[in-house]
């Protein structure tokens, strides 16, 4: 395959794999608790490496190894840290159905 049809191909898939996944993330982050969706996000561009690592063998440095283990550590000890935390709603019991209004009043 010549490089010109690489190129037609690599824009042809574009769309599909950019904008499908884009869509995808849109339409399913409104399930997740802000954390959850805040930690899948953080991990994307930390696992970007080891995707090319495994799949293209391009090797990441040490130090790009060394920075993505910090980042993923923090994010999932804040998802875990932020899970543990509860809200606490004064006047309602444990499952309870809680009033909109109780948890976002009105501003002023």
């Amino acid at each position: 395959m010549t490089i010109a049809g690489n190129a037609i191909a690599f824009m042809a898939c574009l769309p599909l794999a950019i904008g499908g996944g884009h869509f995808c993330l849109t339409r399913s982050i409104r399930h997740l608790r802000a954390v959850d969706a805040a930690t899948l996000l953080l991990l994307e561009p930390v696992l970007s490496p080891i995707w090319a690592w495994l799949i293209h063998h391009e090797q990441p440095s040490g130090r790009a190894l060394a920075g993505g283990a910090t980042i993923m550590a923090a994010a999932f000890a804040g998802s875990w840290w932020q899970s543990r935390r509860e809200p606490i709603v004064a006047g309602t019991a444990e499952g309870a159905e809680v009033p909109r209004a109780a948890l976002f009043p009105p501003q002023s």
